[in-house]
Parts: C-alpha cells; sequence; structure tokens
C-alpha cells in the first residue's frame, strides 16, 4: 500500500512538471507572436479600398520580407511624418521644375518673335492692316500717308477703287487690298508704289469718241 502512494507522488509530480512545461512553452509562444517589428523604412504608399496601404522595410530583415501595412500597423509615427515630409519637398521640386520649363519655352518664344525677320514680318503684317481703313467718298480730310514697307505694292493689291480730290486740290487714291482692307494714300505715293494698277484704272474709264 506505501508502495502504491509513492508511486501516486511520482505520477502525480511527472504530470505537473509536463503542465508546468507546456504552459512555459505557451507563454513563450505568446511572446514571440507579440514581438514588436521596427520599421526602417517606408517606401511608398498606395490607395486601396478606401483607406491607405504603405510598402514597408523591416529593419533587420532582407527586402523580400517587405510588406504592405494599414496605417494602424505602423506604430513608428515619427517614420511616417517623415515620410509625409519628403513627399511634399518631392512635390514642390516637381512644380517648381514644371514651373522653370514654362518659363524657358515662353522665353524661348519671346526672342523669336523678335528676331529681325519676325519683327519685319509683323511690321509688314501691321502696315497690310490699317487702324482707319475708309471707303471711297469719305468726308474725313486727311488719308493714310504710308502703306506697306514694300517698294512693289502691285502683288498686294486687288483693285484701285476711285481717286477723290480733297481740300487744296489733293488727289487721292483709294487701294483695295487683297487681304480686305480699304485704305487712302496721296496719288504721287501711288504712282511710286504701284504705276501699273493706276495705269490699269485709268485705262479702264477712257472714252473714246466714235467716227462719224
Amino acid at each position: 500500500m506505501a508502495a502504491s502512494d509513492a508511486e501516486r507522488d511520482v505520477t502525480e509530480k511527472f504530470e505537473n512538471a509536463k503542465l508546468s512545461s507546456e504552459n512555459e512553452a505557451e507563454e513563450e509562444e505568446e511572446e514571440d507572436n507579440d514581438e514588436v517589428y521596427v520599421v526602417e523604412k517606408i517606401i511608398g504608399h498606395r490607395n486601396e479600398n478606401g483607406g491607405q496601404l504603405f510598402h514597408i522595410k523591416w529593419a533587420g530583415y532582407p527586402e523580400s520580407e517587405n510588406t504592405w501595412e494599414e496605417e494602424g500597423n505602423v506604430l513608428d509615427k515619427d517614420m511616417l511624418a517623415k515620410y509625409w515630409d519628403e513627399k511634399r519637398i518631392e512635390k514642390a521640386k516637381r512644380e517648381a521644375t514644371k514651373k522653370r520649363n514654362t518659363l524657358a519655352t515662353a522665353k524661348m518664344a519671346k526672342t523669336r518673335d523678335q528676331s529681325p525677320d519676325s519683327a519685319a514680318a509683323n511690321k509688314r503684317r501691321r502696315t497690310l492692316t490699317p487702324t482707319s481703313a475708309r471707303a471711297p467718298g469719305s468726308d474725313a480730310g486727311d488719308y493714310e500717308a504710308s502703306g506697306p514697307d514694300d517698294d512693289n505694292w502691285e502683288p498686294l493689291i486687288k483693285e484701285i477703287e476711285t481717286v477723290d480730290r480733297k481740300e487744296k486740290d489733293k488727289l487721292i487714291v483709294f487701294i483695295e487690298w487683297k487681304n480686305g482692307q480699304v485704305t487712302s494714300h496721296p496719288i504721287e505715293l501711288a504712282y511710286q508704289k504701284c504705276p501699273q494698277a493706276m495705269l490699269k484704272f485709268y485705262e479702264e474709264r477712257l472714252r473714246f469718241r466714235t467716227k462719224k
């Protein structure tokens, strides 16, 4: 009977030792599961399902162990703040570069427009678009003193509309240009710049006497 009691004591001690060992193992496993991983770097982020996920490089782990985590899983808030600061700086740099490129393009276009050839073309366009074109018969006493810069107006003229007499016996020529504008000029200038057009104007208005 004493031997049976001793055996039970040994068995009970063994069971207690086994149970204690299992409890310790469970506690160690729980501690392992509660291990806090350290964020080495936030590589990027993306929007997903109405929230944001962050691509995390974990300290002490290779790139192959990188994971996408919700913001709540990133305990290092300073690391998050640093990440967003870097993103704001990158955005500001991109906008500054875009602004510089836009200003450079505008400056190049302005320089091109101010080149001698462009300036001459612009001046020619201005002279071919008078600000006060007048139709024949106008009561205005003044007239366009100049026309296109070209020495030869012939290719630019559609027709001589009429020749009118103003005060002090001045003869004024009204010219319709191929661009649709009508301007008036001293007849001396018209003879100089478009003699053939003037000759055609007079020839069309010649009247011959019929022989009896």
